[in-house]
């Protein structure tokens, strides 16, 4: 059996590194590039741009916060 030099998950790689959720400048990159974000989901039909956002819409559902503070 050979191998494959695919990689398939390089996409998500990057837009972790990018976005790392879990730090303070992950969320700063986030809310920045939101708009860029969305239009990757449809434009080049990017589904790890969909799990991020969807990973903060969820977040942010949960976090209760009030009207002004989601804006």
């Amino acid at each position: 059996m050979g191998t494959c030099k695919i990689d398939f998950l390089g996409k998500q790689k990057k837009i972790d590194e990018t976005y790392p959720l879990d730090k303070e400048r992950g969320i700063y990159a986030l809310l920045a590039n939101v708009h860029k974000l969305r239009e990757m989901r449809f434009s080049r039909g990017d589904y790890d741009a969909s799990n991020l956002l969807i990973d903060f819409t969820d977040a942010v559902e949960e976090a209760g916060l009030t009207a002004r503070q989601r804006l």
